[in-house]
């Protein structure tokens, strides 16, 4: 596809500006098809272009269906709803809107003086989380609750600005990472569960796994998996020389997808796991080896799984 000019399905529509970002709508068992499925960007004029997929048999193509201004100023996230029917985008005006699936806006749910860096879904699809500046917010789309907003640092505490925000969909817990290299983590409420020192370079995402066990921190040159609890599972030092800009875990939580400042685009496989049914122990060595321990027999076996 020419990333300046696409053929829309009524007109030609000319980009001449930077993607910020992009979020694909989820697909939910056989409620959406890939050819159903849209493919949200926003971009540094603060403009929204929503994409189809065609002809899948044949190879991917991508046609644009509509294009409307969403901010002033450029879009900093646009993250579909769980369920896949909304749109939430956040701009550097400071406002934060939902849009339906096919462009039209729903509600604003505020403007917030300062830009709005990111933003994330609560599970039940009409609960996000904002952040902004040094705070964090609570909104509800479709009821009447009240707002919860709170300051992510204490008062001894050095003020800081929230880089990234992740809800965990099984957990109910909050965290995110803020440029003084620590992440925080809150319950839904906005009680601190805990803060924790994770690096010496802002933290520039963070994001649950879907098992809600684990959190991923990307920082410069670093990536953590942290449990729930802020230990470190492990950490693992990258050697580019760059900062890491956004994560995604497949919805198995079996492999984790990285993308890099110097362009670098990095792919994690779950080592470690480890599962026990009737008599027999499983442990995932790496990406495509499974070794069985038989408790009964006290013997071991590795299991090469194809790629």
């Amino acid at each position: 596809m020419n990333t300046e000019t696409f053929q829309s399905i009524n007109e030609s529509i000319s980009v001449h500006c930077y993607i910020t970002a992009l979020s694909w709508q989820p697909l939910l068992g056989n409620s959406y098809y890939h050819e159903e499925s849209t493919l949200a960007t926003g971009y540094s004029d603060g403009s929204l272009i929503l994409f189809k997929p065609t002809n899948l048999r044949s190879g991917y193509s991508i046609q644009g269906t509509k294009k409307f201004r969403a901010h002033q100023g450029a879009v900093t996230s646009v993250h579909w709803s769980r369920d896949g029917s909304s749109i939430l985008s956040s701009g550097e005006d400071g406002e934060v809107k939902v849009w339906s699936k096919t462009g039209h806006l729903r509600s604003t749910l505020g403007c917030f003086g300062v830009s709005v860096n990111c933003t994330s879904w609560h599970v039940d699809n009409y609960t996000v989380v904002v952040a902004y500046g040094s705070f964090l917010s609570v909104h509800h789309i479709q009821t009447i609750e009240e707002t919860i907003e709170w300051k992510v640092t204490g008062d001894k505490e050095t003020q800081t600005i929230v880089l990234s925000v992740d809800w965990s969909h099984q957990s109910n817990l909050i965290v995110c990472g803020g440029e003084d290299g620590n992440c925080r983590m809150f319950d839904s409420r906005g009680v601190a569960q805990g803060v924790y020192s994770l690096s010496s370079f802002p933290i520039t995402k963070v994001v649950w796994i879907p098992n809600g066990d684990i959190f991923v921190i990307g920082s410069f040159d670093s990536i953590s998996l942290c449990n729930k609890h802020g230990d470190i599972v492990n950490q693992i030092n990258l050697g580019i020389k760059s900062s890491v800009m956004d994560i995604t875990c497949k919805d198995d939580s079996s492999q984790l997808y990285a993308s890099c400042s110097s362009g670098v685009i990095l792919v994690g496989h779950i080592a470690g796991k480890v599962i026990e049914y009737n008599g027999i122990v499983a442990e995932q060595i790496d990406s495509n080896q499974i070794r069985l321990d038989f408790t009964k027999n006290a013997s071991s076996e590795i299991v090469q799984l194809q790629k």
